[in-house]
């Protein structure tokens, strides 16, 4: 018979698995993750588990949304704290803390993980683009001097090229990772909020023959 226990309980079993699974994925990586490690380093039965998450696709699902969760809380008690809106050096500094600590996500689970999930995720779990406008559009909500001229696709693509650099740790220069990320950063504040749209890159002279 299933153990049963009450609201606080499960709370606190949720969160340990959470922790626990998020820890695993650090130091293994997601394809190596397994429910018996996960329950283990939990202290909780393996039968236990499967009353809280029907599949591990499901359990690293809601790792992100835990993730997710956090940062958009804080975000929105920043704005609560500046009378509704942050100005562009607090959303500067909100955004480099988001990813100092959704790199270790991103690094756990890696771009062949990724793949993993693409396949086993419906699409809206994924980069999709409705959901990109949805929470690209609530962000520059909460942000206050935002440019005319900013648009969201720019910040959602910004936002995924991180995420995707993250991913593909392995496959870049990791030593100027960080620097690089200021870098796009820094790129998606004056996108949103300089007056004016960024002007083209010029082209390169061309090279005598």
């Amino acid at each position: 018979m299933p153990a049963i226990f009450n609201e606080a309980r499960r709370a606190e079993i949720r969160q340990s698995l959470l922790a626990a699974g998020f820890d695993l994925m650090r130091e293994r990586g997601l394809r190596r993750l397994t429910i018996d490690e996960v329950t283990s380093r939990a202290g909780i039965a393996k039968g236990t588990f499967y009353s809280f998450f029907p599949s591990k696709e499901e359990f690293v699902y809601q790792i992100v949304v835990k993730g997710r969760t956090r940062v958009a809380t804080e975000l929105e008690e920043l704005a609560d704290r500046a009378g509704g809106k942050i100005d562009r050096a607090a959303f500067e500094s909100w955004l480099s803390r988001m990813w100092r600590d959704g790199a270790e996500l991103y690094r756990a689970v890696g771009v062949d993980g990724w793949r993993y999930l693409s396949e086993k995720w419906p699409r809206e779990r994924s980069f999709s683009p409705d959901v990109d406008r949805e929470a690209s559009e609530w962000i520059l909500s909460k942000l206050d001097g935002v440019s005319p001229h900013a648009d969201w696709r720019t910040f959602a693509n910004l936002q995924k090229a991180i995420a995707m650099l993250y991913l593909n740790e392995e496959n870049v220069h990791a030593d100027a990772l960080d620097a690089t990320v200021g870098i796009i950063i820094d790129a998606m504040a004056r996108a949103l909020f300089d007056p004016e749209p960024s002007s083209p890159v010029p082209a390169p002279p061309s090279q005598p023959r």
